[in-house]
């Protein structure tokens, strides 16, 4: 090929090409961060450096066998995760390989790092199987076809990753921690065997990527199938709603971890002096159950075939599930079962506090702000058709919105729940909680009152083989909305009443920590 053809062509395949954008986008991104990296010193900084590292990887997600499959945004999400938890995994290693001769505490780091690669590895094997089962049709996939076969060998390759990850935790860190020069040459054994097992899985996963799973390619028929991928759930029913699911990996994620780590972190609080209450950690657990049923369970799988699931969905994290996380206080719970590091690093406590107490933490959880910060969200969602559209088909459309609700539900939440303010704030939170209920009551009124139908080229065409009640959806969704924001405002001032009076009990509450870890 001569030069006036390829380039040509290379220009063409990189801005017109899906694939060749996805890769363009992918080199952006990295080089941006490169060059960032050599400039950005302060912790914040770099947090928001490793979340664009993070970002930079969802345009390659979104062009794997994920992307035509049958419930692709799900696939799309888990391959996304299982991309960024093998490069967090391999990244750490060599930071730790490098760090590792010049650093004055060798056990802290291989401590902290077999941490990471803790996580990764159960970020990794959840999006792993969360990826592979619509990718094959019965367990005997996995010996019988050439796809299975190579997935059979990805799998046996991470549990010898993790079978050297419990040695490192076992073994060796204790080992260097009393004679570092005479496990050096183990800990190189270890290290050289982890490269080449990680270098062996990541070739099986470039060769997955290029094979043809064992699921068949079925023509889509239904118009369901046609738009959204997935067939035509059974129709909406009191029992339907609670037992039709489909995972949501990156929610799934958030929940089933933070219930682990807040599961643990009350265990060793209750077990020591201070106690923690079990009120919180009800609220912890009902918020995370809350959360995962809104984002896999019945409101999520319905939320694409019918406007008032979508707006329940809404509803359920922004104004059911946030608050009952923020009253469960974590970061509360963390300072209870964490010491503050000694070293100058960042660990979770000084992250934690540096998101929640710096002057951005404080300006974005101010009453007014917080509120009109979910507002703005559930605006944004629901005021504009293409946008809706956008939420309901796209992967990267949904995980935004999730993020964007979750967020802004977070930040109302503390805004509401927050004691320690002047009476000035205290005025704002009754202003903020009034228009928060303002707008969501406004918003059902549009909607009861509105002749059309909202987004009937799409839920008047996915729901096809179910009767057209779109109208009927639509006053639904506005009594939901009518009914759940002054709920939600008065569920949050009761909240904000208990707490404040179990802090000005001059006797100790039975669910407030007798110490407190300093940060």
């Amino acid at each position: 090929m001569s030069t006036q053809m390829f380039v040509p062509g290379l220009v063409q395949f990189f801005t017109e090409i899906a694939l060749g954008q996805s890769w363009a986008a992918t080199f952006f991104g990295a080089a941006v961060i490169s060059v960032l990296s050599l400039a950005v010193r302060s912790g914040v900084g770099v947090g928001l450096l490793a979340g664009l590292g993070v970002a930079t990887l969802v345009p390659l997600a979104l062009q794997g066998h994920a992307a035509g499959a049958s419930g692709h945004i799900a696939a799309t999400a888990a391959l996304w995760l299982h991309t960024a938890g093998a490069a967090t995994w391999i990244g750490g290693l060599v930071i730790a390989i490098r760090l590792l001769p010049t650093s004055d505490a060798p056990p802290q780091l291989l401590r902290r790092y077999s941490t990471i690669a803790l996580a990764c590895f159960a970020l990794v094997a959840f999006s792993g199987v969360a990826g592979a089962i619509p990718r094959l049709t019965s367990p005997t996939d996995l010996f019988s076809t050439l796809y299975g076969r190579l997935l059979t060998a990805k799998v046996v390759a991470l549990v010898l990753l993790a079978v050297i990850g419990a040695v490192y935790r076992a073994r060796v860190i204790r080992r260097v921690e009393h004679s570092p020069q005479s496990t050096r040459s183990l800990l190189a054994g270890l290290v050289v065997g982890e490269i080449a097992l990680m270098g062996f899985a990541s070739g099986l996963a470039v060769v997955l990527a290029r094979s043809t799973p064992p699921v068949p390619d079925v023509l889509a028929v239904s118009a369901a199938e046609r738009f959204t991928g997935d067939p035509l759930p059974p129709q909406l029913a009191f029992d339907t709603l609670f037992t039709t699911w489909r995972l949501e990996p990156f929610a799934a994620v958030i929940c089933l971890a933070g219930l682990a780590l807040y599961g643990a972190g009350a265990l060793v609080a209750r077990r020591q002096s201070s106690g923690w209450s079990t009120g919180r950690t009800l609220s912890w657990c009902l918020g995370s159950i809350a959360l995962l049923f809104a984002t896999s369970g019945g409101p999520d799988v319905y939320g694409v075939f019918r406007f008032d699931a979508n707006v329940a969905a809404f509803v359920l994290v922004a104004l059911v599930a946030a608050p009952l996380l923020v009253a469960g206080r974590p970061i509360a719970l963390l300072h209870a079962v964490r010491s503050p590091r000694t070293d100058q690093s960042w660990g979770s406590i000084t992250w934690a506090d540096n998101v929640t107490t710096s002057r951005y933490g404080m300006a974005l959880t101010n009453p007014i702000v917080a509120s009109a910060l979910l507002a703005a969200v559930g605006v944004w969602a629901f005021a504009d058709a293409e946008i809706l559209r956008w939420t309901l088909e796209n992967p990267v459309g949904r995980l935004l919105r999730f993020c964007l609700t979750l967020g802004a539900g977070i930040l109302f939440a503390a805004s509401q729940l927050r004691t320690s303010l002047a009476p000035r704030s205290l005025v704002q939170q009754r202003a903020a909680s009034v228009l928060v209920a303002g707008v969501a009551v406004a918003g059902g009124v549009l909607l009861i009152a509105r002749p059309d139908v909202a987004l009937s080229e799409w839920f008047g065409v996915v729901s096809e083989g179910w009767p057209f009640e779109a109208a009927q959806q639509q006053v639904v969704a506005g009594v939901l909305l009518i009914v759940a924001g002054p709920l939600a405002g008065i569920g949050l001032a009761m909240g904000r009443a208990k707490r404040r009076r179990s802090e000005t009990d001059p006797a100790p509450a039975a669910d407030a920590p007798a110490t407190r870890v300093p940060r």
